[in-house]
């Protein structure tokens, strides 16, 4: 994905969020916090999400996914790339 793309689908999720905005500014923290958290930690075993994945953990972030919803598209995307 380049940059452009990303900022793109940036741009496109911070849209939707504005408009739909399900849940509140602390939750989005909060669900931030928990997503850079599993970052680095499976950082630190040499793992770095795709940017395929790194889109969906924005979703998630942005309340745009549940939590049941996220980890739907996450499995279904880590399965895709094999």
């Amino acid at each position: 994905m380049t940059n452009e793309e990303e900022k793109k689908i940036r741009a496109g999720l911070e849209n939707a969020s504005k408009k739909l905005s399900p849940i509140s500014e602390e939750e989005k923290e909060s669900r931030r916090e928990a997503v850079e958290y599993a970052k680095a930690s499976v950082g630190l075993e040499g793992i770095y999400l795709s940017d395929a994945l790194l889109a969906i953990t924005e979703e998630y972030i942005e309340g745009l996914l549940t939590r049941e919803e996220f980890t739907q598209k996450y499995i279904e995307a880590v399965r895709a790339r094999k």
